[in-house]
């Protein structure tokens, strides 16, 4: 549907030059309530525990230019992430060596939807359809919910005209997911430091940050983007129901 209304994928994919792969590892590294990150230049792998810190939920995330791949073949996708881990240190081959007994396994490359509008006369997007802001950005669910939230009210508040309903859902949304999209850029380059120098100074962020009380630096934008928009009342234009 939105590729018959707004054009071909590259007219509103925006490649943000990385990669990432999630997948299930035993608890090899022993973490309890705790995630360990270590990075090359231009690539990282991380593990965090879960469920009752039995298990791991590793990521490697990489950077790359785009380059074609089949979704649905998880052996070469798999055959991907061990070729460009090869080669890391710390314990990356144990947690790569788990990508054959893994119960699920995720890769995708971190785009974002770009588009010059979020409407087509009756026809109108929401949550990544409209406006992916990648994994990077850790809003998917929240913009998703928002979304659907003030398309509904401003649906409701035009009284039928749906054009004009879309179109004040767009202009109310559109700035604060821009700020939602930017923080994911960034965020990506944080994850994946080009340089040595990059990845010493993440290192030396979070060792000032277990010095001194400063709260979390790596997570006071993510919270401040999180609640920088105030969710409109659309209560006086719900329908009662019979």
């Amino acid at each position: 549907m939105r590729g018959l209304a707004f054009g071909p994928d590259g007219a509103r994919l925006r490649h943000l030059g990385y990669y990432v792969s999630f997948w299930t590892a035993r608890n090899t590294l022993g973490l309890g309530d705790w995630t360990e990150v270590y990075s090359e230049p231009g690539r990282t792998v991380g593990a965090r525990a879960v469920r009752g810190n039995t298990r791991l939920m590793t990521i490697l995330a990489f950077r790359s230019a785009p380059f074609r791949y089949d979704p649905r073949d998880t052996a070469a996708l798999k055959t991907v992430v061990r070729s460009r881990a090869a080669g890391m240190r710390w314990r990356t081959d144990e947690l790569i060596d788990q990508l054959e007994d893994t119960p699920d396994f995720y890769f995708d490359a971190c785009s974002q939807v770009a588009l010059p509008h979020w409407s087509s006369g009756r026809i109108g997007l929401v949550g990544d359809a409209a406006f992916c802001a990648s994994p990077m950005s850790g809003h998917g669910t929240t913009i998703a919910l928002v979304g659907a939230y003030v398309l509904a009210g401003e649906l409701a508040r035009a009284e039928g005209n749906v054009v004009a309903g879309l179109r004040a859902y767009e202009e109310r949304l559109r700035p604060w997911i821009t700020r939602v999209q930017r923080f994911g850029q960034g965020n990506g380059k944080t994850m994946t430091p080009r340089t040595s120098a990059g990845i010493a100074f993440r290192r030396g962020v979070v060792a000032l940050q277990e010095r001194l009380p400063l709260g979390d630096l790596l997570l006071r934008d993510q919270i401040r983007l999180s609640n920088g928009f105030a969710l409109p009342d659309y209560t006086p234009y719900e329908r009662t129901r019979p």
